[in-house]
């Protein structure tokens, strides 16, 4: 019997498939602050930082007196866990001085009873916090059990920053939560300042209002000085479309002619700085 045997060639087609990436959120100039206020709610997304799956976010009364923080639960049990390890990165600011320094205040207290009681971090338990941009950080300064402050009140943290003259930079924070444990750790007061400055932002500055109105931006401005207020209109990929003087508590752009989408808005006056997410359209 006579065998056929049939060959078969086979092409295979090369596709390259392009995957949309987002768009980087707009720098924050030097110096920068955040004070997580303009992030309401339970769980809220903090613009501009960009974590793991399971990160910080911003929380309500997880801030220093009573104020918003960003913070995150951690946990660990036989049945039940949390990540063992999160992180989150600030945006990326620019540009550093000769004398620049990083600060934030911090605390780490139990679940139970929040916030009545101040943690003992279990002993392989750690809060990592880095410098540089993606995929390259150093590390500038660790919490961990030996120098821990055990309190239910919040403990600032200063870090010298005076190798990074004329750098752009983002900050990472990573949590090791450790085992045996159940607490939160808030956040609040993010600075990148000169050394000697402490930022704070009063309560009245919290209630500034900036919205989208008529393919504009309105300001109604509380507690910013009258003079020398700048704000800077950005698109998503960071650029800035438009910026204004403001020199009065009640502001409008006007008609800015832009296409819509979503848009970020920045007033600052010095040191002290909001910025706010709007939809123009």
């Amino acid at each position: 019997m006579k065998k056929t045997i049939l060959f078969f060639t086979i092409f295979v087609a090369s596709i390259k498939l392009s995957i949309s990436q987002p768009p980087p959120p707009p720098p924050g100039n030097y110096p920068y602050l955040e004070t997580f206020e303009s992030f309401s709610g339970i769980g809220g997304n903090i613009t501009g930082w960009t974590g793991s799956t399971t990160t910080l976010q911003a929380y309500t009364n997880h801030g220093t007196n009573g104020s918003n923080g960003m913070a995150r639960n951690v946990f660990h049990s036989p049945n039940l866990s949390s990540p063992a390890n999160i992180y989150i990165v600030s945006p990326l600011v620019s540009t550093l001085t000769s004398t620049s320094e990083l600060r934030f205040d911090y605390r780490i207290v139990d679940a139970a009873l929040y916030p009545s009681t101040a943690t003992v971090l279990p002993s392989d338990a750690s809060i990592v916090v880095s410098i540089g941009n993606e995929p390259n950080f150093t590390t500038i300064y660790t919490i961990n059990p030996s120098n821990h402050i055990q309190s239910t009140n919040f403990t600032t943290v200063v870090v010298p920053l005076t190798g990074y003259n004329n750098a752009n930079v983002t900050i990472k924070f990573e949590i090791n939560r450790g085992t045996n444990c159940d607490y939160w750790v808030d956040i609040d007061n993010f600075s990148l300042n000169n050394a000697g400055t402490v930022n704070t932002v009063s309560s009245e500055i919290n209630k500034t209002q900036i919205y989208s109105a008529q393919n504009g931006v309105v300001i109604n401005q509380v507690g910013f000085p009258k003079t020398n207020a700048i704000l800077s209109i950005f698109d998503v990929q960071g650029k800035i479309v438009n910026t204004f003087t403001v020199d009065k508590n009640y502001f409008e752009t006007g008609n800015l002619n832009l296409p819509k989408g979503v848009y970020f808005a920045r007033i600052q006056s010095g040191e002290t700085t909001l910025t706010r997410k709007l939809f123009i359209g």
